[in-house]
């Protein structure tokens, strides 16, 4: 039976599965699985494959003629915990699903069995008994290959200039290497240099023979070939009919045809005769599964794809804090080039601290600290050339103002001068200042640049005028706070980001313009966190925030800003010169949207409701389930010489959003593993409030190397996950791309909804509606004749559809239960495994 999910584990090096016949020849040899039986009770057998006809297994109370079931009797294989006998049992919970699988033969007899691995599992699921259920012998199981050898011994041949069959050492590498897609070099090197070992022979050649099946060795991923099996109508293939089936039930995809199957087959199979045949085999099926047409990401979100026509308040920002500063932030060197990198990074916000310099040019610098000055007019040159090159969006430039009246002047001149009519002044300040008007949008401020910082009141009509000056470095100091003068010219450049003070007084309501932009440091924003998250969240529907690191993080370290955004402030500034977890969530977040620099804020964070909590009005909570499958070409962590090419790696699973979404869970460790290949095969939940906001870390690490243990990361919006079975390609430390470093994984997205109660007889039975269930459907006020006369009038249809939809879930629930598939297969899914047992 073809079944959604497939399972993985180690398997050992000397077993490996290339194709049917390997499966078969496995189960000859035979396997130790655990017996169910209906008096709770399990027994250790040993059960194998006699003759091709018979499935015989030992010791037991029977003679050896009865101990034996007739491969020609067997109706069904079925996968998981799917029968009577499992279900009910108590202690088959004991037992992993992807272990376990039964096998149903005669007329109502079924042998209920749980291997050591999911790999034995699959085995005998996959490949062997379904393949002698079709009727097939050896000979014929071996014939299943002929397609694959056939293509690997004309390109063997093509090969071989000089026609004497062989190839040498370094032509054996090169032909493999560029065959096998994803394949690390050194991994074929190695494969080569066994084998030429072993074979004892002083001319390091290969036969065709022997260049097929060391090829096969380095290239067939088990986990790959049993997907593959799965979905195949017989053969070591899939049609196009299979793979039609396998991109809607496995991979999500709607609207496609036999047409765009045969382009795949077209771009992705090696193989010329395998083309004309339109079928793709395992070679092509890894390539297709390899590329970005399976990537973890969802491709709509690499251009703009997010309405940008909200007011700006609406959005995330990514935001740079001491944009300037290369290292920390005391000693550090700064450096004009440290604004064009984060602009090219589609960062939006960048920091300006501007001091009075030499020869009466204003200089950019960390205040009250040895950094260097570097010029004010060379940073906004580099900023207006490097401004709009990824991302047309507005970028805001951050001015922390500390200079004369003499050199504010200069600053207003150049700015004027360098950005022309780039800067945006034309908002209506009197409408905003009321609280009539709305600020503007991403959309219509495209390619301007928006000057926040201090802004003379209205009602000064002088050429300066005195304003609070907040120096953000002196944070903690009592003489923080003073009066600095201020010219009109510099006033003037700033329209709707006017730095303010205050965000609200302690009734959680605000006096200030629509115009004002608060700031505040990561101390203060978290006791506003914990103390006045409702509030908080209320003030960033309608005025842009920003918080920006503590003064005491001299050594440039971050904040985690998820718990700011998790209040909807927009501009969370980090210092982007510093990698490392909290630059992955940022980098993660504004992924997101074409990267673009703009993420829209949740829904919930836009409308006039209630701020976020466990349950939230109108959000329909999910259910995450991961499966960690493999991983391919690890590179060891930086500095680890220590223990050669042999690390033990393990995948820590990380979950960011609001309090109660956050989570973590890791994998098994894959010991004295070289990071070609390692095996982890396991399955996780993670139950999402919020998943809008929550974001997915897949962190890869060695479980032995003292020090730093990373190995490479990657960090995704929920909002951007495919379900289906993906690769996704690991990052290094500093966000960078990790050469054919990958992880395998299966991602499946769910309601909460329809899950019901299991019985003692192993049935599912509904779960009733609870009293506080109920309050789902009861009516509040609010106090409009006319709005509460209309859902009164509602409330009964409401009521029945809420009912509607739970009988729904449950429904599913249960025929999904019942067809013996996972809770998060499709409907499809459902259907075509009843009709393989039709």
């Amino acid at each position: 039976m073809h079944k959604k999910t497939v399972s993985f584990s180690r398997l050992p090096s000397e077993s490996c599965v290339k194709n049917a016949s390997d499966c078969v020849n496995l189960m000859q040899v035979g396997h130790q699985f655990v017996k169910m039986r209906s008096n709770s009770r399990v027994y250790n057998r040993l059960y194998w494959l006699d003759d091709v006809s018979n499935l015989r297994w030992e010791p037991s109370k029977k003679d050896s003629g009865k101990a034996r079931i007739d491969v020609s009797s067997i109706r069904e294989v079925r996968p998981g915990k799917t029968t009577e006998l499992f279900l009910s049992s108590d202690i088959s919970a004991h037992f992993p699903d992807e272990c376990s699988f039964s096998i149903l033969y005669a007329d109502v007899k079924t042998l209920d069995l749980i291997a050591n691995s999911p790999d034995d599992a699959n085995v005998w699921i996959t490949e062997g008994l379904r393949c002698l259920m079709n009727g097939q012998d050896m000979d014929g199981l071996r014939m299943r290959t002929d397609h694959r050898d056939s293509w690997l011994g004309s390109t063997f041949d093509d090969a071989d200039i000089n026609k004497d069959g062989y190839l040498d050492e370094q032509e054996s590498f090169k032909l493999i290497t560029s065959l096998s897609d994803g394949v690390r070099e050194l991994q074929v090197k190695q494969k080569l240099q066994e084998h030429l070992q072993l074979k004892g022979t002083l001319k390091s050649v290969l036969s065709r023979d022997e260049f097929i099946e060391i090829f096969k060795d380095v290239a067939t991923r088990p986990e790959i070939y049993f997907l593959l099996a799965r979905y195949s109508s017989g053969d070591d293939r899939l049609t196009l009919d299979d793979l039609h089936l396998f991109l809607e039930s496995e991979q999500g995809m709607t609207n496609i045809d036999s047409e765009y199957c045969k382009s795949l087959i077209h771009e992705f199979e090696p193989s010329l005769t395998m083309k004309k045949m339109s079928a793709m085999g395992i070679d092509g099926f890894t390539r297709f599964l390899m590329s970005d047409r399976c990537c973890v990401f969802n491709p709509a979100h690499n251009k703009v794809c997010q309405d940008m026509n909200f007011p700006l308040s609406h959005y995330f920002i990514a935001s740079s804090h001491n944009t300037y500063v290369m290292e920390d932030q005391v000693n550090g060197p700064s450096s004009v080039s440290a604004y064009v990198r984060a602009l090219l990074r589609c960062c939006r916000c960048v920091e300006l601290d501007c001091w009075d310099g030499d020869n009466g040019e204003p200089v950019i610098t960390h205040g009250h600290t040895p950094t260097n000055k570097i010029s004010f007019r060379q940073v906004i040159e580099a900023i207006n050339e490097s401004a709009f090159r990824n991302s047309p969006y507005p970028v805001i430039l951050c001015i922390e103002n500390h200079c004369s009246e003499l050199q504010q002047l200069v600053m207003a001149n150049d700015l004027k001068q360098i950005f022309a009519d780039k800067i945006y002044t034309e908002v209506n300040l009197l409408n905003l200042a009321k609280g009539s008007s709305e600020l503007p949008s991403p959309e219509s401020l495209q390619r301007k640049i928006l000057i926040r910082g201090k802004k003379l009141p209205l009602e000064c009509d002088e050429e300066v005028g005195y304003v609070t000056d907040e120096d953000e470095g002196m944070e903690t100091s009592s003489e923080g706070d003073c009066k600095r003068a201020l010219v009109r010219d510099l006033s003037n450049l700033v329209s709707i980001c006017t730095d303010v003070a205050t965000v609200f007084d302690e009734s959680g309501k605000t006096q200030s313009p629509r115009n004002s932009s608060s700031s505040i440091h990561e101390q203060e924003a978290a006791k506003l966190v914990e103390n006045e998250a409702g509030d908080f969240v209320n003030f960033t529907k309608k005025f842009l925030t920003r918080v920006y690191p503590s003064g005491v993080r001299m050594d440039s370290s971050n904040f985690n800003p998820q718990d700011f955004w998790n209040c909807g402030v927009q501009i969370a500034s980090l210092n982007y010169q510093t990698p490392g977890l909290m630059m992955d969530i940022n980098d993660g977040r504004f992924a997101m949207n074409g990267g673009c620099g703009y993420v829209l804020k949740p829904s919930i964070m836009r409308e006039k409701v209630s701020e976020p909590r466990d349950t939230i009005p109108g959000v329909a909570p999910k259910i995450l389930h991961l499966r960690i499958i493999s991983g391919q070409n690890f590179p060891k962590p930086r500095g680890g010489g220590a223990k050669g090419q042999v690390i033990d790696p393990y995948v820590l699973i990380e979950l960011f959003g609001l309090p109660n979404d956050c989570s973590e869970q890791r994998t098994r460790t894959a010991p004295n593993n070289s990071g070609d290949s390692p095996l982890f095969d396991e399955s996780f939940e993670f139950r999402l409030s919020l998943p809008s906001l929550a974001l997915v870390r897949f962190v890869v690490l060695d479980d032995e190397f003292i020090g730093d243990e990373f190995i490479g990361q990657y960090t995704i919006p929920f909002d951007c996950l495919l379900p289906g079975y993906r690769h996704l390609r690991l990052r290094s430390i500093f966000d960078e791309p990790l050469e054919n470093a990958t992880l395998f994984v299966h991602v499946a997205i769910t309601d909460t909804g329809g899950a019901g109660k299991r019985s003692s007889s192993g049935k599912k039975t509904r779960k009733s509606r609870s009293k506080k269930d109920g309050e789902a459907t009861t009516l509040k006020e609010v106090g409009l004749p006319v709005v509460d006369d209309i859902f009164k009038a509602a409330f009964s249809p409401l009521r029945s559809a809420m009912n509607l939809v739970d009988t729904q879930r449950w429904s599913l629930s249960h025929f999904r239960e019942t067809c013996g598939m996972a809770p998060f297969a499709t409907v499809k899914q459902c259907i075509r495994a009843l009709s393989q047992r039709l």
